[in-house]
């Protein structure tokens, strides 16, 4: 079930059953710890390897990608190398217990290290298909997770960009049901909308956008330019003054 962006779930402090994960780490951080002596420092490092590099990504810090999803399977891509390592070497340890002076039964062991590559290679193959192209990531994308505004947004977009403009107003407008209060996905609704030549709801767009962000500087100039193309000369024009008085004062900032 891994998708490109994961839902976002609502953080409930109060959760006791979601105290588990953080304690169940920290114990067997310390169980490591004490038997160090007895089975050596390798499995203490390669577990405070792995906490340590995925430390940034634990929400301690405050980073753009948690605007869409608290999680990702990029951010335990360097980390998992400490859990790998800790894994191949219980495995290969086990291994020379078992087949020490065997060369027979050090043979036997190929059939299992021959169906884990085959497995990884199969779920590998497997997973590479959504990332053909654009439109195939976000496809899968919305499908896992039919909630995620940055999905729906960004196959808006690509749609948008393909000429396909009931798609890309379908999922602008899905996106819009997620964040009904996003000032960008209006604007390109209304964007869509104008390519459509349905300048009425392109019109009504921006507006929602403007109200939403009364800054927005590319808002206003595109309602002037629908508003032009309706034959609203005068209200274009005063949206376009507003437009490019917005954007003269955000250059001089």
């Amino acid at each position: 079930k891994l998708t490109f962006i994961y839902p976002r779930w609502e953080i409930n402090a109060q959760a006791l059953w979601q105290y588990i994960f953080p304690v169940a780490a920290l114990l067997v951080t310390v169980v490591f710890w004490k038997m160090r002596v007895k089975i050596g420092r390798g499995p203490l490092v390669a577990i405070c390897f792995f906490g340590g590099t995925l430390l940034p990504a634990l929400g301690f810090i405050d980073f753009y990608p948690m605007r869409y999803s608290f999680v990702a399977d990029h951010f335990q891509y360097l980390a998992s190398l400490g859990l790998i390592i800790l894994g191949a070497g219980a495995f290969q340890a086990l291994q020379l217990i078992k087949t020490v002076g065997s060369k027979a039964r050090e043979f036997m062991w190929l059939a299992p290290k021959t169906a884990v590559i085959l497995l990884l290679a199969f779920l590998t193959w497997q997973q590479v298909h959504i990332y053909k192209d654009i439109e195939s990531l976000w496809i899968d994308t919305v499908e896992k997770n039919p909630n995620t505004w940055l999905g729906h947004n960004n196959l808006g977009n690509h749609y948008e960009s393909k000429e396909k403009y009931t798609e890309a107003i379908n999922h602008y407008s899905e996106a819009l049901r997620v964040k009904p209060y996003e000032a960008k996905t209006h604007f390109n609704l209304g964007n869509v909308y104008t390519k459509d030549n349905k300048l009425d709801l392109a019109i009504l767009a921006y507006k929602r956008a403007i109200l939403l962000k009364p800054d927005y500087a590319e808002a206003y100039y595109n309602l002037g330019v629908a508003l032009g193309e309706k034959g609203l000369h005068d209200q274009a024009n005063q949206a376009m003054r507003q437009g490019m008085s917005i954007g003269t004062k955000r250059q001089k900032k």
